[in-house]
């Protein structure tokens, strides 16, 4: 992001993003960065809102016959998260949100008769990393 402001001012706040629901309640993991900085004399700075390696962000496609509702993410280790959402089965991708990065990470997808799992994401762990999966 690209702030304006007077020389030797001090720029302090925060920031966080995440994934939310269409009434706003946040899906996955809030992202956080705290600012703070000296504008410099052209009084124009920028600060990088890069997410960590430490996280990735899922995007998912139903591309099946059935609505998901709900998304597990790192399911059966101590970082699991699930997210009760609906999913439509209408082939658009949806970004879902941010969620904790490990070598073994991986994704359960659940509608009310299936169930669809992918084990291993191979994630590149690099800032701001993303996987997309698509169900069937």
């Amino acid at each position: 992001m690209t702030f304006t402001g007077n020389y030797g001012d001090q720029l302090q706040g925060s920031a966080y993003t995440s994934g939310t629901t269409t009434t706003g309640d946040v899906v996955g993991l809030e992202v956080h960065w705290n600012i703070n900085d000296i504008f410099p004399a052209t009084g124009t700075t920028t600060e990088d809102m890069d997410v960590s390696s430490d996280y990735f962000f899922l995007k998912l496609t139903n591309e099946s016959s059935e609505n998901v509702v709900d998304v597990n993410v790192n399911y059966g280790t101590a970082a699991a998260t699930i997210d009760f959402i609906t999913i439509p089965h209408d082939s658009y991708t949806y970004g879902i949100g941010y969620y904790s990065a490990y070598s073994n990470s991986n994704v359960k997808v659940q509608s009310s008769s299936y169930e669809w799992t992918f084990p291993s994401l191979s994630l590149p762990f690099t800032s701001n990393q993303d996987i997309s999966l698509a169900i069937q």
